[in-house]
């Protein structure tokens, strides 16, 4: 079956991957490389820990699983993925406030614990003011989503797949009710299935753009360099969120949502900064050495994976969180179309 997919970040990707050694696929993204949009400006951690237990079930089960399958991914990708490192610390800004958020994920069986300031101190050496309790989750990773999708699309185009990248989509090709194929600036590219997963461009691509109900959340990656000991350990505290990034760099995600006051990206990043050296001490000629700000798909129900009401033959792949929830998404679509 010939299935043309939209989008090569990592739902896109993985999607591909999973169909390429059964399906005829082409993917299509107008990004010079696969990984290259949001994705590549994802903060990148498998974590269960910004999910609510109680009130989003489905999704907290969801994130408990995400690790093992990033395990088989990276096994098939020849550990390229990520190396394992030392999970995450999160804290409040009290230590009630701490466990007040750890209790209902322990509660669901969580592979988390809350520890002790010695415990902290050993496994965040470097850390300025250690609280004196913390959630670690030993088994949270943290990768590169753009890296990972360029990974996932090479392996698709190894097994196949056609990787047509720079060109821009101008809507899906419709006949009698089916999706027919995509149709691209300088030609038309014939399908027997049509997968959107482009994220928030999934709306403009739709026959019916009030088919799917997808809104977007504006997020920002701060990318920071510096010499000296610091943690190996993913780092979430009440004023920033900071993981390693390779040798002498590090990763802060930061929201753009306009909930507080309005400020620029760059000076949301000398904020970052000061906070990271308030954290990192140790850290020495810490600065920020590049700045992303990304549109994260925000669609209704938090996940979308399957046939676009109204048009038979097209799918749509999209959820918050995209990176933790691509392997689900790929499944979910994999299994419709084998089936």
């Amino acid at each position: 079956m010939r299935v043309a997919i939209v989008g090569s970040g990592i739902v896109g990707a993985w999607i591909a991957f999973e169909l390429s050694a059964r399906h005829r696929i082409t993917i299509v993204d107008a990004a010079p490389q696969a990984g290259a949009g949001a994705s590549g400006r994802s903060f990148g951690w498998i974590n269960h820990i910004h999910c609510d237990p109680e009130g989003e079930s489905a999704e907290f089960d969801r994130r408990l699983a995400a690790r093992d399958r990033f395990d088989r991914m990276n096994d098939r990708l020849g550990g390229a993925l990520f190396a394992a490192g030392s999970g995450s610390l999160v804290w409040g800004v009290t230590d009630g406030a701490t466990e007040a958020m750890a209790n209902p994920h322990l509660a669901r069986g969580a592979p988390s614990r809350l520890i002790g300031r010695d415990e902290i101190e050993r496994i965040a050496p470097h850390v300025a003011g250690p609280p004196a309790l913390a959630l670690h989750s030993p088994r949270d990773v943290a990768l590169s989503a753009g890296f990972a999708a360029g990974l996932m699309a090479q392996a698709a185009a190894e097994n196949g797949a056609r990787m047509l990248m720079g060109h821009t989509v101008l809507g899906v090709e419709v006949a009698q009710g089916r999706a027919t194929g995509l149709r691209l600036a300088e030609t038309v590219i014939a399908a027997d299935v049509v997968v959107l997963a482009a994220g928030t461009n999934i709306p403009r691509l739709l026959p019916d753009p009030g088919a799917l109900r997808i809104g977007s959340s504006p997020a920002g990656l701060v990318r920071l360099a510096a010499t000296g000991p610091a943690p190996a350990v993913i780092l979430d505290t009440p004023k920033v969120e900071i993981r390693p990034a390779g040798p002498g760099y590090w990763l802060s995600a930061v929201d753009l949502d306009g909930s507080g006051p309005q400020m620029s990206l760059d000076d949301i990043a000398a904020r970052v900064r000061a906070d990271a050296i308030a954290l990192m001490p140790g850290l020495r000629d810490l600065r920020v050495t590049a700045t992303a700000a990304a549109a994260r798909p925000m669609p209704q129900g938090g996940l979308i994976a399957g046939p676009v009401p109204g048009v038979e033959g097209l799918f749509a792949a999209v959820s918050h969180p995209g990176v933790i929830n691509a392997p689900f998404l790929s499944d979910r679509i994999a299994a419709l179309l084998d089936s």
